[in-house]
């Protein structure tokens, strides 16, 4: 939820601060010298609160391709080695694919093409 608070200074000038406030995320605050530039932040940061884009403190830095090399690493050792063999063709698929991208944004659309090319090179 954003909030506007008007603040005068010693030379009578007027400043807008819009506060934004979300549960388990840091405040974000601006400072803007017009009331409408204070809305229309205020407007366009709740947007993007709401699509999950304006936090980039809670975005994981992780790439697919790191988690991809950890579970290479960490998991596949315990799978037998019919198994191994089927995993690494789809983990070097996925690699080539989408390995290059941040975790948080990768999106369902992606995962769905990835998913079909993949269909279509089994047939």
């Amino acid at each position: 939820m954003a909030t506007i608070n008007t603040h005068k200074a010693k030379d009578g000038t007027l400043s807008y601060r819009v506060r934004i406030q979300r549960k388990g995320q840091k405040t974000q605050s601006a400072t803007f010298s017009t009331l409408s530039q204070a809305r229309k932040f205020a407007t366009l940061a709740e947007a993007r609160i709401i699509e999950g884009r304006y936090f980039p403190a809670t975005k994981t830095p992780h790439t697919l391709s790191e988690l991809l090399e950890r579970y290479e690493r960490e998991i596949m050792p315990r799978k037998d080695e019919e198994t191994q063999k089927t995993h690494r063709a789809a983990l070097h698929f996925w690699r080539d694919r989408l390995g290059h991208k941040i975790l948080a944004d990768i999106t369902r659309e992606d995962v769905i093409q990835g998913r079909d090319e993949l269909s279509k090179r089994l047939l």
